[in-house]
């Protein structure tokens, strides 16, 4: 089977996984961090959705524009993710926004981001992911 064909059997887990370990290997942290924050948003959506279906309440088209902050927070606050993935989740969506949204002028942070650091993240972002698919449907 050839890589494209492999890649189109891939589950969208198993494609966010594969982009976050790319990200590190390759020591691209903007990637890194701006596509799981991407699947953040498109897990916890559909982790939200799932909710609302189940409990009967017809807010799924409200759900669609939310940002990805509001989405682990009302994840949180219906007990849907414990204390600990939303802490993680938020840490990752704030280097996130420094990556996107560079304070400095000059070297930029993406360029100085520590790869001790940036892993740890990344690796917690899957952790998150895995959290998120887990609850879906159950």
């Amino acid at each position: 089977m050839s890589e494209v064909e492999t890649k189109a059997y891939e589950t969208i887990y198993e494609r966010a996984f594969r982009e976050i370990d790319e990200a590190i290997e390759k020591r691209d942290w903007f990637l890194g961090f701006a596509n799981s924050v991407t699947y953040f948003e498109h897990f916890g959506y559909w982790l939200l959705r799932w909710y609302c279906i189940k409990e009967k309440v017809d807010i799924s088209d409200r759900l669609k524009n939310l940002r990805v902050s509001t989405i682990a927070l009302m994840l949180y606050l219906l007990r849907l993710i414990d204390t600990n993935t939303f802490t993680k989740i938020n840490t990752i969506v704030k280097e996130r926004n420094k990556l996107i949204h560079p304070a400095e002028v000059g070297l930029r942070y993406r360029d100085r981001k520590e790869k001790e650091r940036a892993t740890e993240l990344l690796k917690d972002a899957k952790l998150c992911i895995t959290k998120l698919k887990e609850r879906i449907g159950h």
